[in-house]
């Protein structure tokens, strides 16, 4: 989600690695969807390397195939909302084989939004996306899981691996809260609350990418620019211990992220131009963007594909200025060209 920058004096200073460009695979058309431009907000690779985009202007999932880089919309969740607004898509997690649960709710852009961007409470939900269904051209089947009247700004999703896998974790950006909610039955209560999760006045996106791995849930916290993590029972997904930051960006905000599997490291996309790659000991590595460098527009979440190497970034484009709108965009970077002795693994 793209928001206005702050500065931390307090900041850790970044190291720039050594490290292969971003390679531009595809950006969008300002006219895709009829939605004037596009935002990607968040990203899922399928078993089949396909990506799945989630975007914030508008409630639609586009998939893009890397190899053959032509856009479709594999669910549009527009009218599903029912609440008269374009609505929007936040965070993605595959919760089955092929089958995604997605947060969706309404948001408010524009100079006179503080901070720019903010959602809307009381308008957020939960659903399923079951992709399994499209083989053989048939439609995906989509489902809602829950509504949450309670929830702020339902932001980052996250599956927990080797736990409750009915369960899912959720980003209450605005609350500073993480929601677990049942996919199956539709429950959900306020699973961790914390003053780190919490927003600010000049930035309504606290918490906001999160990822289980281990016996921990990972999160970024865009107002706070920090990058940290809480220990959870993997059954209920609610805190066993403290909550931790071990990282605070020198500018700029921390979105949505991922970790490169077996060999650790987080990669986070950072506003408004940035990757970093962050190993156990906090240490904050540039790997792309950064500086001057306008090459990202806005990055918005990293995804690794199955090779391990391939690392995906999203970015929610430009909405105006003195250039006009310029739609997101989607970049791969290869991990393993230089830099990688750099990602330690996690102990979890």
């Amino acid at each position: 989600m793209r928001f206005t920058s702050i500065v931390s004096a307090a900041a850790l200073t970044a190291t720039t690695l050594a490290q292969a460009t971003p390679s531009l695979v595809y950006q969008f058309e300002n006219a895709f969807s009829g939605v004037g431009y596009v935002n990607i907000e968040n990203i899922a690779v399928r078993p089949n390397g396909k990506l799945l985009l989630n975007t914030v202007t508008g409630a639609i999932m586009a998939q893009l195939d890397p190899a053959n880089p032509q856009p479709e919309i594999v669910a549009n969740l527009t009218n599903a909302l029912g609440n008269g607004q374009p609505g929007s898509l936040t965070g993605i997690a595959e919760t089955c084989p092929d089958t995604y649960t997605v947060a969706a709710g309404n948001f408010l852009f524009g100079p006179t939004v503080p901070g720019g961007v903010a959602g809307v409470p009381g308008s957020f939900s939960v659903w399923n996306v079951n992709l399994n269904s499209r083989r053989g051209n048939k439609e995906p089947k989509i489902s809602q899981v829950a509504s949450i009247p309670e929830a702020n700004t339902l932001n980052g999703v996250t599956a927990i691996p080797g736990g409750n896998k009915d369960l899912v974790l959720i980003a209450d950006s605005g609350l500073g809260a993480v929601w677990a909610v049942n996919t199956k039955t539709g429950e959900y209560y306020n699973a961790i609350q914390s003053d780190l999760f919490m927003p600010s006045a000049e930035v309504n996106f606290g918490i906001n990418g999160v990822q289980v791995q281990g016996r921990y849930l990972y999160f970024t916290n865009s107002a706070q620019m920090t990058f940290g993590a809480v220990p959870i029972d993997l059954q209920t997904g609610k805190a066993t211990g403290e909550v931790t930051v071990f990282a605070t960006f020198p500018e700029g905000g921390p979105d949505d992220f991922d970790f490169k599997p077996n060999q650790g490291g987080a990669y986070i996309a950072v506003q408004e131009n940035s990757v970093y790659q962050v190993p156990q000991d906090g240490s904050l590595n540039l790997v792309a963007g950064g500086g001057e460098d306008m090459t990202l527009l806005g990055p918005t979440a990293t995804a690794f594909a199955k090779d391990g190497c391939t690392l995906y970034i999203t970015t929610g484009g430009v909405g105006g200025g003195p250039t006009g709108p310029q739609s997101g965009q989607v970049f791969s970077l290869d991990t393993c060209a230089a830099g990688s002795k750099m990602a330690k693994k996690w102990v979890a």
